[in-house]
């Protein structure tokens, strides 16, 4: 007779919306079972006192008592609970002795937030060279360092080719997430972020964010764009290459026409029927036109 044990877990996130989310995916699990919710460090201690959650999910960065500093009571208050690994690809200063997801073993898993400056379309080089000293410069500076620090957070400071390349790989990253969750039975949706952006209320932050894109996807009529499998990827781009191939032999006849009319040679309208015709007017041509139109 086997007997499985059902693991249960304790979400503990200030931001109401990313609970919805983590119970969303979590409840489909025949073995695991979200036993209750928490909006703070101080709220998961009493929490975890009453519920003896086998597992708490825990956001580091909230208001008021954050993730790490309710870690530090757990440890105190409950000595034989032991933090698995954080979702980061780095260790954190304020827990070094935790390892990372992919430490403990689950290659790739790489799970965070990253916020970064972005200049309107055109910039030049020198003002995007200029303004990312200027960001390093500020990110080195201790009070800065010190007030990220207490916050969880790292400022990197990329240079813009380094940042491009990483903002690509996210995007890949996020539509081949959108391909495993649709396997899974969910209706997933892309929404571009200018869409979103009239719905934000107040700064930038993951609340802020959560509420602009929930909002956003209930608007009728929003233009959403559905998550594809790697086929249908492969396919759209066929076709763009495509149409490109075909857009680039239209601008040459029609350049070809155009140019053989400033020598007075008219011809048809239309690809086909067009190359037809200066095909067999091939010999008028070569008499009417300069030798370097016909080499």
């Amino acid at each position: 007779m086997t007997i499985r044990h059902t693991i249960r877990v304790l979400l503990v996130d200030d931001h109401a919306i990313v609970r919805v989310g983590l119970r969303f995916f979590l409840v489909g699990a025949e073995d695991i079972t979200v036993v209750g919710e928490a909006g703070s460090g101080a709220e998961a201690l009493t929490r975890v006192a009453e519920l003896e959650p086998d597992v708490v999910l825990m956001d580091l960065v909230m208001p008021g008592m954050d993730g790490v500093a309710a870690i530090q009571q757990l440890r105190l208050h409950f000595p034989h609970v032991r933090v698995l690994a954080l979702t980061g690809a780095k260790r954190w200063k304020g827990l070094p002795d935790v390892p990372t997801m992919q430490e403990a073993g689950f290659k790739g898993y790489n799970l965070i937030n990253w916020f970064g400056l972005w200049l309107p379309a055109g910039a030049s080089p020198e003002v995007m060279a200029r303004i990312h000293a200027e960001v390093v410069k500020a990110l080195a500076d201790p009070h800065v360092k010190e007030q990220f620090d207490a916050q969880g957070l790292e400022g990197v400071g990329m240079p813009p080719a380094e940042f491009a390349r990483f903002v690509e790989s996210e995007s890949k990253f996020i539509n081949e997430l959108a391909r495993k969750i649709k396997a899974l039975g969910h209706d997933v949706v892309l929404l571009h972020a200018k869409f979103i952006r009239p719905f934000m209320q107040t700064n930038k932050t993951d609340a802020a964010d959560a509420r602009a894109i929930w909002t956003a996807v209930q608007q009728p009529g929003m233009r959403t764009v559905a998550a594809k499998s790697e086929e249908q990827q492969t396919m759209l781009s066929l076709h763009r290459i495509r149409s490109l191939l075909v857009k680039f032999r239209t601008m040459q006849v029609n350049q070809l026409r155009g140019l053989l009319y400033e020598f007075g040679a008219s011809f048809r309208t239309g690809r086909v029927a067009g190359l037809a015709e200066i095909r067999a007017r091939m010999t008028e041509l070569e008499e009417a036109l300069p030798g370097a139109m016909m080499s």
